[in-house]
């Protein structure tokens, strides 16, 4: 099940997360959208606590488990809520001198590998 955070339905419909192949739920402030069978739309209030109303939406739907794909302001009001378990950071060689800063973990790692170039760290909340 593949969940959208798309505030303003700005997604155009001929993506293919609007395709209705694949169960979707998009999480939106527009009121009063019809869903489809595989194309659920739910409403929250994007200026509340988004992570506890995106976590609510997940147990109305038995969903048990996430993996949280989002750009650095997602991941890190997931972090700051403190509603993660696991997370696994990739570190490249490429140094950015511009763009946004990656979401801060405050956890040192339990585990960290090296695959060719890059770095795996594993982290784990308690």
């Amino acid at each position: 099940i593949r969940i959208v955070l798309d505030r303003v339905l700005k997604i155009s419909k001929s993506y293919m997360v609007m395709n209705g192949e694949v169960e979707t739920i998009i999480l939106t402030e527009k009121k009063g959208l019809d869903s489809s069978k595989n194309l659920i739309f739910e409403e929250i209030d994007f200026a509340e606590n988004v992570p506890n109303q995106i976590c609510e939406v997940l147990y109305n739907y038995e969903i048990q488990s996430v993996i949280i794909e989002g750009g650095a302001q997602t991941l890190q009001s997931f972090i700051d809520a403190n509603l993660w378990d696991e997370a696994y950071v990739f570190i490249g060689n490429t140094i950015f001198k511009e763009g946004l800063k990656a979401p801060k973990l405050k956890k040192a790692p339990i585990k960290t590998k090296n695959i060719l170039m890059d770095t795996l760290s594993v982290y784990l909340n308690d």
